[in-house]
């Protein structure tokens, strides 16, 4: 198994383990909260059939003038509710049962709790009990009933949810995990040297940007790559041209065919110092790649420096049959720079425009103070 497949397991079983948690503490919370209203309910339910109970027996009571014709509504009523009724008269003695076997006798007090007196204005009745034989246990009986079906319910409807959560822990793993499989294909082909690689970018989380470094990372690899080999091919021209020239000389001084004179040697000597010099950059710019290349700075006059630029380089622009000039302003101000650094880079400006400048032309060179700072021209 692999580091991914090892994160996505663990994120699956993260989200999972906190939605099943939500899922059954609210189905605990749920099943308590409907305990205590289903108890309500039934309470509920008992009280509106006592009201029902109590209203018909006073009205036949009223309209009898007496308990004539109750064994009939007892009847009646016990059908309609599902119940057995027993109805006992003001003295207790029971006059009316649906189930036919306690009419004479004494009412029990063990009869109850589910009893409705039956009181008309002021005056005692009788009473009607529900069920009175197993009251008690047929509260019980219906409060279990109710209990189960819901607890039933609940525990379906945990079990959906827990269902769709897992299958929810499931996507969102999987979509927090292909952008990262994503990231390390590209990371590690851009190892093996693929510098083209890149990783789809999409939304504005946290995995984004790490898309969105990863790519600003591979375009600075490539664009640097790039750079490096325009470099070598520059490296490999210069030094080329100079190289030609001495073993040119060399062999024709070898063959005979060159004399050794002084002009000869001057001009062998004179490439050879222009590869010395190419090499001496080439050292240059690999301390500056490391960060070893070390600044001698001090308050130099910069018109000083470009002018002794200028007359380095003044045999060369004749040389080429141009014009070099220099055109500072007298108020120039002094700058904190290396020397011998700033004065090779002037050189190396102003070898390329008089490289580049045509024969007949001119070559000027400027300065003008900006804020803090010199910019040559």
């Amino acid at each position: 198994m692999s580091r991914l497949d090892r994160l996505w397991l663990r994120l699956l079983l993260a989200f999972s383990l906190v939605l099943l948690t939500a899922v059954g503490v609210t189905a605990l919370l749920t099943f308590q909260f409907l305990g205590d209203q289903v108890t309500s309910y039934v309470i509920a339910g008992e009280q509106s059939t006592t009201q029902r109970l109590r209203n018909a027996f006073i009205r036949n009571y009223r309209i009898h003038n007496g308990w004539d014709g109750v064994e009939n509504l007892t009847q009646r009523m016990s059908e309609a509710l599902g119940e057995r009724l027993v109805v006992t008269d003001a003295r207790g003695t029971v006059i009316a049962d649906s189930g036919q076997e306690l009419i004479g006798q004494p009412e029990d007090p063990r009869w109850g709790p589910l009893v409705v007196r039956l009181y008309d204005e002021g005056t005692y009745l009788g009473a009607v009990f529900l069920n009175p034989l197993r009251a008690q246990r047929e509260r019980e009986r219906r409060t279990a009933e109710l209990m189960q079906a819901i607890k039933w319910s609940v525990l379906g409807a945990g079990l959906i949810a827990g269902a769709l959560a897992l299958l929810l822990s499931l996507g969102l793993a999987r979509r927090l995990v292909q952008p990262l499989e994503a990231v390390i294909r590209a990371a590690r082909a851009l190892g093996a040297g693929d510098l083209h690689q890149r990783v789809p970018v999409s939304g504005s989380g946290e995995v984004a940007e790490l898309a969105r470094a990863f790519n600003a990372m591979a375009e600075g690899l490539e664009r640097a790559q790039k750079l490096r080999q325009n470099l070598v091919s520059d490296i490999a021209h210069e030094l080329r041209t100079p190289l030609a020239n001495i073993r040119g000389y060399l062999e024709a001084l070898h063959d005979g065919v060159l004399p050794a004179t002084p002009e000869t040697l001057a001009t062998i000597h004179e490439e050879a110092m222009l590869l010395s010099r190419l090499v001496d950059d080439l050292q240059d710019l690999a301390m500056m790649e490391s960060e070893q290349l070390t600044l001698r700075r001090e308050v130099v006059a910069l018109g000083d420096l470009v002018q002794q630029v200028a007359q380095a380089m003044q045999p060369l622009a004749q040389q080429k049959g141009l014009a070099l000039t220099v055109n500072l302003p007298t108020a120039l101000p002094p700058v904190w720079v290396d020397p011998e650094r700033i004065g090779q880079v002037l050189r190396n400006l102003v070898n390329n425009a008089l490289t580049y400048t045509p024969p007949g032309g001119r070559v000027e060179i400027g300065a003008v103070a900006r804020g803090g700072w010199v910019e040559v021209a």
